[in-house]
């Protein structure tokens, strides 16, 4: 029997069909939290973002004495270096005319799966891997840190010590890492807690952290501060248990927002090819992003206990 290049057509139009139409049913969960970027063709395989320095305090000037001049300069450049990501798999001539059970069509179907799980388990490593000591941002520390270096001296504390998700550990975080936090010249800047990021073994007690009007487990009917005051997201890709997370609303770098992104350069390039020595039809899949944070304000972390 010969396999005609109508057959092969007719069955590339199917599973490149079945590609797609899975790819368009499963939801990306991580756009809820982090911010994304496309951009699209470009002569370079990074793109460079970088934070600025701003003005000090402005001083008194005395009748008849000289303005006192200042000056902004950079701060900490970040470098996003793309990454390809490719899989692909092969079905037999003889694959391709027994296929009895119908697994063929199926094939496409799991490579759009693995295609977003892999890409939603890299990008929530931004804050599984935030505590690593070895996965550092522009400023040479990781993203939760209790020394991040201010360009006008000084540090900044966007961690703590391990504590489990309560009452007085969130309003600490929000506290310490939102509404006293600094620029580089240690001046106030605004950056409005909003995302509580969980595993789905806090989910109970991030709801009822979030969603009691009085403080859960005190029999004192003291209100909760917390109420409703943050939108909770569960993660089945933390790979803590125990540790949270509150971060920033999403919006460009300088705004009252985090600043961690992923950036794609294309994404989802499901090809088809025969092969004329194996007769048989290759298919694959290719993408190509990068992920990290330009800035680490309005972000917090706690590895729990």
């Amino acid at each position: 029997m010969i396999i005609t290049n109508t057959f092969v057509n007719a069955l590339s139009r199917v599973m490149r069909k079945a590609f797609f139409t899975t790819i368009e049913k499963i939801e990306e969960f991580y756009p809820v939290v982090f911010n994304v970027e496309e951009e699209g063709k470009g002569s370079r395989p990074f793109v460079d973002e970088m934070t600025l320095v701003g003005f000090g305090y402005v001083p008194e000037k005395p009748q008849g004495a000289q303005l006192t001049y200042d000056k902004a300069y950079e701060g900490f450049v970040t470098r996003y270096v793309y990454t390809t990501f490719g899989l692909g798999y092969r079905v037999s001539k003889e694959m391709m005319l027994e296929d009895a059970l119908g697994i063929i069509p199926q094939l496409p179907k799991a490579l759009a799966y693995a295609d977003r799980q892999s890409v939603e388990t890299k990008v929530w490593n931004i804050l599984n891997l935030g505590f690593a000591a070895g996965v550092t941002g522009a400023d040479a520390k990781p993203l939760f840190s209790a020394t991040h270096p201010l360009r006008g001296g000084g540090v900044f504390s966007n961690t703590a010590a391990a504590a489990t998700l309560s009452p007085t550990s969130l309003q600490n975080a929000i506290v310490n890492a939102f509404d006293l936090l600094v620029d580089d010249r240690s001046l106030p800047i605004v950056r409005t807690a909003k995302y509580l990021v969980v595993h789905p073994n806090l989910e109970k007690t991030a709801l009822e952290l979030i969603k009691s009007a009085y403080i859960p487990g005190s029999a004192n009917n003291d209100i909760n501060v917390q109420y409703e005051r943050l939108q909770i997201i569960v993660s089945r890709y933390l790979t803590s248990t125990t540790g949270w997370f509150v971060l920033g609303n999403k919006g460009p770098l300088g705004s009252d927002a985090h600043a961690a992104k992923v950036i794609w350069r294309w994404k989802d390039n499901f090809e088809q090819d025969k092969d004329f020595d194996t007769k048989s039809i290759k298919n694959s899949l290719d993408y190509r992003y990068t992920f990290g944070w330009t800035d680490w304000r309005a972000t917090y972390g706690n590895p729990g206990l």
